[in-house]
């Protein structure tokens, strides 16, 4: 196998497998190649080495392909569930012993509480055929997975007749005996139907081993998000409140609106579906026969038996992507009023689909295929003129440069008539999200009217949570789009810029920290010399000469030959690098990320923390090195001297400017080249710059005990709100509107 056939294999990037064999962790052990070849034994060794835990370095990167065992999503139901500690201790049951089940088993079980809560809906007598069969099909969907695998579907499956054609009556009652022979606690619970409650959604999941879902790309919606977006749709609007142009007849409800969840898995959304709407309008496909099962058997248990035929037509196994909708719901017309849900994120498509998709969308244009992207793409497409969409989507959707092609075909044809920050909201993924509900009229964005609520806190904060309506329309660019701040907030923001702001684009070198490749190689902690510990942690670096031997009443006197010290985000706040407790080797050929030594060395830069929602910056003068918590800048705009540049990044309007623009747990430089930064005379710099030499010499001399305590110790310092007031002023702004940056700042932080 070649290099790039490995970094397939391991769902690596070419350059992380680069940089992996330059430090030894993989090494080609086929030597008749002038490339480096690796033979197939070596490398599903090393997946066997991941899998079983042997090797961490793919566990520890979140490598999707490698992650397995079972999980409780404990957040997918109400908190308040009949069905929630009951799973929760069948799911503890099976992590404590270990039991891995099989698709079979997994299909047996869904079954069997199936059965139950059909039993307690509606009582014995509704077990007719119709029902019988939904059991069936559930019982029975494994055989479609494992003969059709879902993961490369690209047709339309029909599981009425693949049950019909495989299955046998006896083996489900044989899987069932075996499994009460084995397991007898799996089968021994009792469950009841709560309405809106995807009792067997959260069974399945919670069963199913957590690779899997991953690599689908199936993050499981919980229901009080789903519930948040589909109220915030109003789908007993009428058609003239979707689109004032429309022409069609005025219609007083819901109930002859259409509705499309094209990924619908498990049937969530469709079940929190407003009472009057008509089940006959309710439509999901899903590519995942199993989940079209539960989907079925969930709308089957809110409708009633009698609308099994229908919800089997309208609820379909099949590909959105691939397939044609009107061969998919067998309608030539099929345009659905209204389009929601979770579609994929970062799912893996085989190579033949990313040929297709490539071909098919354009949003498909980028090194990779992004589900979501091409999902709202394939929706738009389907959706009706003044039809809405919901969709749950990945914050990164919005301002990443990689969907710049999504943001560019939204505001093409779409307004955005409710955005709502939610933060991380699923479980044990750190990914911040959004419901993204876009009115599909054909002409470009109009940003007046649009609702943007943040409901990133708990549940119970929601009531309080900070929402408002934008009240003009205002400038939008595929770029990013920011929506951050209210019609006050970005006024403050267009006066910013101004035609004489300056910016660090192309007025700058960026480099960041370094990546060993390997800590324990080249990192050591500080080590305590045997006179005590008489450095507080925090003293100023300046202060001392840490390689001075002559110096043993400290703790950096036996630092061994060869280290120096290294910086990390942590050791550095606002005009301020405390002492560090980190030491490296510094070799450059050895790591696997490094900037040019003289960066490093330069007799000024800035160092700023990589990982933090605010703007922290801190002046270097001794050339130290550091690591990619803490990455460097050396700004090179003519006439403006780096303190001033520094104050500027440190002040309270550049962060305001950074929070309502970007709102990032990570400080890229591409947000840095974009603030913009005021022009000011060589006497009012000097002013500042006596300004900034004063704090940081007063730190030095009285230096803070904790990072937290920095920030807060700074801001309320005379000299610090002298400099403030004057950044400030430099970018022209009034005092009511100096007020409003300035407490918005204090109290986010």
């Amino acid at each position: 196998m070649t290099l790039k056939e490995l970094c397939n294999e391991l769902s690596i990037s070419e350059a992380t497998g680069k940089n992996w064999l330059r430090l030894g962790k993989i090494k080609a052990d086929l030597s008749d190649s002038i490339e480096p070849s690796f033979s197939k034994e070596y490398v599903a060794s090393i997946k066997n080495d991941i899998a079983s835990g042997r090797i961490q370095a793919l566990n520890s990167r979140r490598n999707k392909k490698f992650v397995s065992g079972s999980f409780f999503y404990n957040s997918y139901v109400p908190k308040d569930c009949d069905c929630l500690p009951k799973i929760r201790d069948l799911s503890d049951y099976l992590t404590s012993n270990e039991i891995i089940l099989s698709g079979a088993d997994i299909c047996c079980i869904l079954a069997y509480y199936a059965v139950q809560l059909f039993h307690d809906a509606f009582g014995e007598e509704v077990f007719d055929e119709y029902v019988e069969e939904l059991i069936d099909e559930l019982a029975f969907s494994y055989k479609i997975s494992d003969t059709l695998p879902y993961k490369k579907s690209d047709s339309t499956f029909d599981t009425d007749k693949t049950i019909n054609d495989t299955s046998e009556p006896s083996s489900y009652k044989g899987i069932l005996k075996n499994l009460k022979d084995r397991h007898p606690y799996l089968v021994s619970l009792s469950f009841k139907y709560e309405p809106g409650v995807d009792t067997l959604g959260l069974l399945y999941m919670s069963l199913r081993d957590i690779g899997s879902r991953k690599n689908a790309g199936s993050y499981y919606t919980p229901t009080d998000i789903v519930r948040k977006s589909i109220d915030n749709l109003h789908i007993e609007s009428c058609y003239e409140d979707n689109d004032p142009n429309n022409d069609v007849p005025f219609k007083d409800a819901s109930k002859d609106l259409t509705i499309l969840d094209p990924c619908c898995g498990s049937g969530n959304f469709l079940i929190q579906l407003p009472d009057d709407i008509e089940c006959q309008n309710i439509y999901g496909c899903d590519i995942d026969p199993i989940c079209v099962c539960i989907a079925r058997i969930g709308l089957a248990l809110r409708y009633g038996a009698a609308y099994i035929p229908v919800i089997k037509k309208n609820i379909r196994c099949g590909n959105f992507l691939s397939d044609k909708t009107c061969d998919l719901f067998e309608d030539e017309s099929f345009a659905p009023d209204y389009i929601i849900g979770n579609p994929p994120w970062g799912y893996d498509f085989g190579e033949s689909e990313n040929k297709l998709y490539k071909k098919t969308y354009k949003t498909a244009c980028g090194k990779s295929v992004e589900s979501f992207a091409i999902f709202t793409e394939k929706a738009l497409l389907t959706l009706k003129k003044g039809g809405k969409l919901s969709f749950v989507l990945p914050e990164a959707a919005l301002t990443v440069k990689i969907h710049k092609a999504l943001r560019k075909l939204i505001i093409s044809c779409c307004n955005i008539t409710y955005l709502a920050y939610l933060g991380n909201v699923f479980s044990n993924v750190a990914c911040p999200c959004v419901i993204l509900q876009l009115l599909k009229t054909g002409d470009s964005i109009n940003t007046k009217g649009m609702i943007v609520e943040d409901l990133s806190g708990s549940k119970a904060s929601w009531e309080c949570s900070s929402s408002f309506a934008i009240n003009s329309n205002r400038k939008v660019s595929a770029d990013s789009l920011s929506f951050y701040c209210n019609d006050e907030e970005y006024s403050i923001l267009e006066a910013m810029h101004s035609p004489d702001r300056v910016y660090l684009k192309d007025n700058a070198i960026f480099a960041l920290g370094i990546v060993t490749g390997g800590n324990e190689r080249f990192i050591i902690d500080r080590i305590d010399g045997a006179r005590g510990n008489s450095i507080g942690r925090r003293t100023p670096l300046s202060s001392y000469d840490i390689n001075d031997s002559n110096n043993i009443d400290h703790k950096y006197a036996n630092i061994p030959d060869g280290y120096e010290v290294v910086l990390k985000g942590s050791d550095i706040s606002r005009y301020h690098i405390s002492v560090p407790d980190r030491f490296i080797k510094f070799d450059p050929q050895s790591f696997q990320q490094v900037a040019d030594e003289d960066v490093y060395r330069q007799p000024e830069k800035l160092v700023y923390r990589f990982i933090n929602r605010d703007l922290i910056f801190a002046y270097d003068k001794e050339g130290m090195v550091s690591l990619n918590s803490c990455n460097i800048l050396i700004p090179k705009l003519p006439g403006l001297d780096i303190k001033y540049i520094l104050a500027v990044l440190n002040s309270s309007p550049a962060g305001f400017y950074y929070k309502k623009s970007f709102n990032s747990v990570k400080v890229l430089r591409s947000h840095l080249e974009q603030i913009p930064i005021p022009v000011v005379s060589k006497d009012e710099q000097a002013k500042i710059i006596e300004l900034v030499d004063r704090i940081m010499d007063s730190q030095m001399h009285d230096p803070p005990i904790s990072c937290a305590d920095a920030h807060f110790d700074i801001t309320n310092m005379s000299e610090y709100e002298e400099l403030d007031r004057l950044i400030a002023s430099a970018y022209g702004l009034s005092s009511s509107q100096y007020g409003c940056i300035h407490g918005k700042i204090m109290y986010e932080s």
